[in-house]
């Protein structure tokens, strides 16, 4: 049974929802501009952390440099949220006006052509749930990987909203490896994001100027379903825009070593990402919990 903060949460976010929905676009990131203030400005929500994780990762940069980052990275955050509450408001049409350019999807699209599958390993920038959504809406066959969150009421209304296109997240848990496995196999494009921690000792990677415990999964998929993975960077351009960074697909090697291909598939990947990252620190989320660079 659902606790009375769980309960709380689901109602806010179904009332925030509503709210954002009725609003035109900019009138609702306005909006959302002024709760990002607050919550930055008076609040001071992991803000500290956040700069302290920037200065980690740029040590040369000026205190009032990483203060502008940071809060510009917090309002992308709450700009993204936004845009995944009025998800359902989004059609087709809408996004050659949403995206600089639709060619990254062309791409990905004729690779799924050739009837092999893919993934897709974006990183925590931009707007990655909006960025899944509107594959389905252009027609490629792709699905996202989800965690489950701790409130289950809230999970499965975001869960409804990512799949309001197409099929639903596939959740990360213990029947998740045939399946991804499978839906590879058969030709579809799983969306996945690899800059996260794992909890426990996986692969060392060299990433934002550190070392990172990054688990194995991208290039686990890869290798058992025999797919490459497109590195790829989202970033918001101004308010209301997006484009889309598509590196060239690294595939697979099955006669290399296991774990030195597993290394060399996601320390390509991140490195990818690190080279856009430094080049729109803005767009990262400084305020992830599982931050990559933490030690286990």
């Amino acid at each position: 049974m659902a606790s009375a903060r769980h309960i709380a949460e689901y109602v806010g976010l179904r009332a925030l929802a509503g709210l954002f929905q009725l609003l035109p676009l900019r009138a609702a990131l306005a909006l959302a501009w002024a709760l990002a203030a607050f919550v930055h400005h008076a609040l001071r929500f992991r803000v500290a952390e956040a700069r302290r994780r920037l200065h980690e990762v740029f040590p040369d940069s000026t205190a009032t440099w990483r203060k502008r980052i940071a809060w510009q990275a917090w309002r992308n955050l709450i700009f993204t949220g936004v845009e995944v509450l009025r998800m359902p408001r989004v059609r087709r049409e809408h996004l050659d006006a949403i995206y600089e350019s639709l060619a990254p999807f062309e791409t990905v699209r004729a690779h799924l052509a050739t009837g092999q599958g893919a993934l897709v390993a974006v990183a925590h920038a931009g707007n990655w749930d909006l960025c899944s959504v509107s594959s389905q809406l252009l027609g490629l066959p792709t699905f996202a990987l989800a965690r489950p969150q701790k409130n289950a009421l809230t999970d499965r209304y975001l869960n409804r909203m990512r799949g309001i296109t197409g099929p639903p997240p596939v959740m990360n848990d213990s029947a998740m490896l045939k399946s991804v496995v499978r839906r590879l196999r058969g030709g579809e494009g799983m969306a996945i994001l690899p800059d996260v921690r794992s909890r426990t000792p996986a692969l060392s990677i060299h990433f934002l100027g550190g070392t990172a415990n990054i688990a194995a999964g991208t290039a686990v998929f890869a290798r058992l379903a025999k797919v490459p993975v497109f590195p790829t960077f989202l970033r918001r351009v101004g308010w209301t825009h997006h484009a889309i960074e598509l590196g060239e697909p690294v595939w697979p090697d099955p006669s290399a070593d296991r774990q030195e291909d597993e290394t060399r598939i996601v320390q390509t990947v991140l490195a990818f990402h690190e080279t856009w990252i430094r080049r729109y620190p803005e767009q990262y989320f400084w305020y992830n919990k599982r931050w990559v660079l933490d030690p286990l």
